[in-house]
C-alpha cells in the first residue's frame, strides 16, 4: 500500500513510521495538507488537515461508496458554562466530523493493516 503527501507529492509506501511522520507534518503544515493511504485506484483513505482538526473520508471501488468520517467519542468544552451545554444537547447530538492527529494516525494504522476501524470511528455515505 502507498502513501502519498500533498504537500511534497512524494508517494512512500505505507509503513507504521511514514504514516506518523505524515500525519506529523500535515498537523505542522499551513494551509491544507492532505495525506492518502492508496490500496489501489478507487480504494483509498484520506485525511486533511483544516484549522478545525483533520477530516478523514474513504472510498471504496467508485463514487457512490465514497464516505467521510464521523467521531463517536464526545469531546466538551471546559470553558463554556453547564447551562449552555444543556441548550446545545437540548437540540439533538451533532456529530463530529474532526480528528486529533493522534486519532487519525491509528485509523491510517488500521487501515493499511487490513484491521478493524477503531472504536472512535464511524462513516456516513457522502455524495461525490
Amino acid at each position: 500500500m502507498n502513501l502519498y503527501t500533498g504537500w511534497d507529492r512524494r508517494t512512500t509506501v505505507a509503513t507504521p513510521q511514514a504514516i506518523r511522520d505524515a500525519i506529523a507534518g500535515a498537523d505542522r503544515l499551513q494551509g491544507d495538507p492532505f495525506v492518502i493511504a492508496d490500496r489501489s485506484g478507487q480504494w483509498y483513505l484520506q485525511t486533511l488537515r483544516s484549522t478545525a482538526g483533520f477530516i478523514i473520508e474513504k472510498r471504496e471501488g467508485d463514487a457512490e461508496s465514497h464516505y467521510r468520517a464521523i467521531n463517536l467519542k464526545t469531546r466538551r468544552n471546559a470553558d463554556l458554562a453547564p447551562e449552555l451545554w444543556s441548550r446545545l444537547l437540548s437540540v439533538g447530538v451533532k456529530r463530529d466530523r474532526h480528528f486529533l492527529a493522534e486519532e487519525v494516525i491509528d485509523v491510517f494504522l488500521a487501515y493499511t493493516a487490513w484491521q478493524a476501524d477503531p472504536a472512535f470511528l464511524g462513516w456516513e455515505s457522502i455524495a461525490v
